[in-house]
């Protein structure tokens, strides 16, 4: 029988599960950095750097942290099959210890679902220092947002709202400026942050910024694996895998021979319970109940049940491959999209609000687009999107919400028809490096603007003109908490 996943926020207090997981947590981290098994090396396989290494430490060699260590795909197609291989060999090491500690065999990893107000808080387990019999906490960490003690660490319900992620009908993207999918952008192996999926660009990196602020374990790429909350986070995140491929008909994962099986596939490769290396590739992640997995979830009912998706978003093929990194000026036609207009870079971003503005360029031949520029329109099976690019800093546990021809007297606590999403700088850190992975190129986020696309902007705008408006999510921010490189308005066609 297949393992069962459980919602955290339905067990009762000190549930065996949660006890459990502290005690095969101190177990694990027994072990020295150089154990496949250690508490330490799993978190390397996500990210590593010289913090996680202590005094006397023995590392692996070379060999091994090259194949092994830093190996986590972000802005990518391979992120959500990729977490779910780490994330079943992680739960079988825990379960191993679990079982070697007296526990039960079927123990199972449980999940923080953050759909209810209720559960946007902390467990109170993971915020007491002492287990019930005294012993030191290992669920607790002090390397998490400030205040977080209280288990209130201010989640916004935008920021984990599904209703733009559950009705994105294709699972990869592009790379170049187009809808990168509920999966994310197809890609080779693609280690760090850069234009992300729905799924991974929205409740994924706001839980992560969120919970780890601007110096904890969860908001970098590096330490994330250390917080025991990250491994929870992440089985939500692969619930909603399922869920996704569930709730609509069109909804299913790549065809493509490189993503499932081929000679360009990719494989990836970790250590099982027993020590044994386990490779495996997409394809052998879409089915949580194959031997392989084994496991299935509690609840992957519908959030959006009854919430139709919107006639515009079709499922066509995913855009030409490029090179990730800075997203180039693109015009023709035979990549399906098309600039529309883009701001000047440099754009600063701090607390509060901030705006600028993108001025659509007028088509020489009849047909101009409208809607945004003065009149109604009807878009078809095109889509309209916001690229905000390369976007740097350091503050990575800050967010922004992102408006599109907000009034200027528009109040952006309450105004959700001008609203088109969250901008997490999760992972700003990583991708702002200069000698990192993606050359200092920064963060990316595509928005779906269609629905604004296709209405007439009141107010005083100029016709050919469109503001975007970010607005902090916290008071707290730095005056130059980021940078934004471009913002740019693009037309996708299928």
């Amino acid at each position: 029988m297949a393992h069962l996943r459980r919602n955290l926020w339905a067990l009762t207090p000190w549930d065996p599960i949660i006890l459990w997981y502290a005690r095969a947590i101190a177990e694990m981290q027994k072990r020295p950095i150089s154990a496949p098994g250690s508490w330490r090396w799993q978190a390397a396989i996500h990210g590593f750097h010289d913090g996680l290494i202590e005094p006397g430490d023995a590392l692996p060699n070379d060999a091994d942290i090259e194949d092994y260590w830093n190996q986590c795909q972000h802005g990518s197609w391979y992120f959500l099959p990729w977490h779910r291989g780490y994330l079943a060999a992680f739960e079988a090491i825990v379960r191993a210890a679990v079982v070697g500690l007296g526990g039960p065999q079927d123990w199972a990893l449980p999940y923080w679902d953050c759909s209810k107000p209720e559960w946007q808080r902390l467990r109170p387990e993971f915020c007491a220092p002492k287990l019930p019999d005294g012993q030191d906490n290992k669920l607790f960490v002090v390397q998490r947002r400030e205040h977080f003690e209280t288990g209130d660490v201010g989640i916004d319900p935008r920021g984990v709202a599904l209703d733009r992620i559950l009705i994105e009908p294709r699972f990869g993207g592009s790379s170049s400026g187009g809808s990168t999918g509920f999966g994310g952008p197809e890609t080779d192996f693609f280690h760090g942050p850069g234009a992300s999926g729905a799924l991974e660009g929205g409740i994924h990196n706001y839980i992560h910024g969120r919970v780890g602020g601007s110096g904890g374990f969860m908001s970098s790429f590096e330490e994330a694996g250390l917080d025991p909350l990250f491994w929870l986070h992440h089985c939500n995140i692969d619930r909603l895998w399922e869920v996704w491929r569930s709730r609509d008909k069109v909804h299913a994962d790549p065809a493509e021979a490189h993503w499932r099986t081929g000679p360009r596939t990719k494989k990836f490769k970790v250590h099982g319970s027993d020590g044994k290396v386990w490779t495996f590739t997409s394809q052998q992640m879409v089915d949580t109940k194959a031997p392989s997995l084994n496991y299935e979830y509690e609840d992957v009912t519908d959030p959006l049940a009854g919430i139709a998706r919107p006639p515009h978003l079709k499922p066509f093929a995913a855009a030409p491959r490029r090179p990730a990194g800075k997203l180039a000026m693109v015009g023709k036609r035979k990549t399906g999209i098309r600039m529309l207009g883009a701001s000047t870079p440099g754009m600063k971003l701090g607390s509060g609000r901030r705006s600028a503005t993108v001025a659509i360029q007028r088509p020489k031949k009849a047909g101009r687009l409208k809607g945004l520029t003065g009149g109604s329109m009807d878009l078809g099976p095109d889509r309209i999107l916001l690229n905000i690019e390369n976007i740097t800093g350091t503050d990575r546990g800050q967010a922004y919400h992102v408006y599109v021809n907000l009034p200027d007297d528009g109040d952006p606590e309450t105004d959700e028809r001008h609203y088109v999403g969250m901008m997490s700088l999760f992972g700003i850190d990583t991708a702002s490096a200069p000698n990192g992975p993606h050359a200092g190129n920064g963060l990316s986020y595509v928005f779906d603007i269609t629905r604004l696309a296709a209405e007439r902007p009141g107010g005083t705008r100029k016709a050919d003109e469109i503001t975007i408006d970010f607005v902090s999510d916290d008071q707290d921010v730095s005056a130059e908490a980021a940078q934004v490189g471009r913002i740019s308005i693009v037309r996708e066609t299928p």
